[in-house]
């Protein structure tokens, strides 16, 4: 969701594992979209691309929690 991730344009983008793994955290807290994907394995070259769509097709339906920082 938008605002969840405030300070993304403060991340170390030399982080990318670090990054994706923040980002990913805050969308299985607040989202209750589950890591079907590990960081490390979603911000590889070479990674599985139906393992990130599964993952990525999570969102549409994903609902934002009460409480949520935004």
């Amino acid at each position: 969701a938008p605002g969840l991730c405030p300070d993304w344009q403060t991340w170390d983008p030399s982080q990318p594992v670090e990054n994706a793994r923040e980002a990913m955290q805050q969308a299985d807290d607040w989202l209750g979209v589950p890591q079907v994907i590990a960081p490390e394995e979603i911000v590889d070259p070479n990674v599985d691309e139906h393992s990130v769509m599964t993952y990525l097709s999570q969102f549409p339906k994903a609902k934002l929690k009460p409480g949520a920082p935004l």
